[in-house]
């Protein structure tokens, strides 16, 4: 007989998860990986500096599919091929920011300034406030 015939299928996954898990410093990281919003970029910042970067993906993918053997072999390769090899997220530097939303923002932000500007009045003694 195997110990695990009488468990239900919720607490053995929980079991293998507890087995993943064991010996990996604090915080918890469990609730992060099993949520799926978060990406595998954003999960590979949570891991523990002592650790390869190998070891970490492997676990996620483990916890996150339960995949074993040459499959997760496999996956953690491309995956870290994947992350290795991302583009980096540059959105304020891309040229079509910098020509069109950059000077938008900032009339925006000058008309803001001049309209609070009005609202309050010119203060006795501005140079405006005698023209």
């Amino acid at each position: 007989m195997y110990l695990s015939d009488h468990v239900p299928k919720s607490a053995r996954e929980q079991q293998r998860l507890d087995k993943l898990f064991t010996g990996l410093p604090l915080p918890d990281r469990r609730p992060d990986i099993l949520n799926f919003r978060n990406s595998l970029a954003k999960l590979m910042t949570f891991r523990p500096h002592d650790m390869e970067k190998r070891t970490w993906m492997r676990i996620i993918l483990t916890a996150r599919y339960g995949w074993k053997g040459e499959q997760l072999e496999t996956e953690t390769t491309a995956a870290l091929m994947a992350y290795n090899y991302r583009k980096a997220n540059r959105a304020k530097n891309r040229p079509e920011f910098i020509a069109h939303i950059k000077p938008i923002n900032q009339a925006i932000k000058a008309e803001k300034a001049r309209r609070a500007l009005d609202a309050e009045g010119l203060p006795i003694g501005d140079v405006r406030y005698i023209n």
